[in-house]
């Protein structure tokens, strides 16, 4: 399953030029599937790649990402577990949003869960 971040990043283009938004932030969600397809566990280096290109590209085009790091995605090895009611969920975010801290954060402003 390739993605295609350059054909986000273009219409994102058009849309902060044609109405002159250049250092304005854009919402975006990491999926925490895509970092951790377990929820917990290795790392999937392509996800990686994807939201360090996408969060790159949105930058050169001065856009500033706003990062959710949580939006009604619990990555499905965790709700086999029992989900938000096991333990064990909340340290599999911990480690998730800490691996996003480290990875991104230096680039990005991070809203941390969204249940709207």
């Amino acid at each position: 399953n390739e993605h295609k971040h350059d054909v986000c990043v273009s219409n994102i283009n058009v849309y902060v030029k044609s109405n002159n938004l250049t250092g304005a932030t854009v919402p975006i969600s990491i999926a925490w599937s895509r970092i951790y397809p377990k929820g917990y566990g290795e790392i999937n280096q392509a996800g990686v790649d994807f939201y360090n290109n996408f969060i790159d590209a949105l930058l050169e085009i001065g856009v500033v990402p706003l990062v959710t790091l949580y939006h009604w995605d619990l990555p499905q090895g965790l709700d086999d577990f029992g989900g938000w009611l096991n333990v064990s969920t909340t340290d599999a975010y911990a480690i998730y949003a800490d691996t996003c801290f480290g990875l991104f954060g230096d680039r990005v402003c991070f809203i941390y869960l969204s249940f709207i």
